[in-house]
């Protein structure tokens, strides 16, 4: 996926402001693939504050972030899912379909089947797509 940077007398930054980042191909190998929100663009130093969703502050080159989730999250919508891997330990392996992407947080919403019947918000780290359910014949 591309960066965000582009042509104009801001770079592109502007757009940004207030809206879901990842951060890649930066020198700090840790901080790749981060997640966070873009707060204020630093004209001076040509840097996107961005407040990472783990608290940490850190300013970024635009050419080192991309809009987060939303592209990637429409691999999901529509499909049947998997969870996985996540910190509510019984809602992993759970099953369920990626109904829509919720920008503002950052997570798709999952109808889950079954007895576990509910929508739950979920990071796109945190689901695989699955198999189509089987029916018995």
């Amino acid at each position: 996926m591309p960066s965000v940077a582009e042509d104009g007398p801001d770079g592109g930054a502007s757009n940004l402001l207030s809206r879901r980042v990842c951060l890649y191909e930066l020198s700090t190998v840790a901080l790749n693939g981060s997640g966070g929100t873009a707060v204020s663009f630093d004209s001076e130093a040509e840097r996107m504050l961005v407040t990472l969703d783990s608290g940490e502050s850190v300013k970024v080159k635009l050419f080192n972030l991309q809009f987060a989730d939303s592209e990637q999250a429409l691999t999901f919508l529509g499909h049947r899912v998997c969870l996985h891997r996540l910190s509510t330990e019984g809602l992993n392996t759970k099953y369920g379909t990626a109904i829509l992407f919720d920008d503002a947080v950052g997570r798709i919403v999952v109808n889950l089947e079954g007895k576990d019947s509910r929508t739950v918000k979920v990071k796109l780290q945190n689901l695989k797509l699955a198999h189509a359910k089987r029916t018995s014949t």
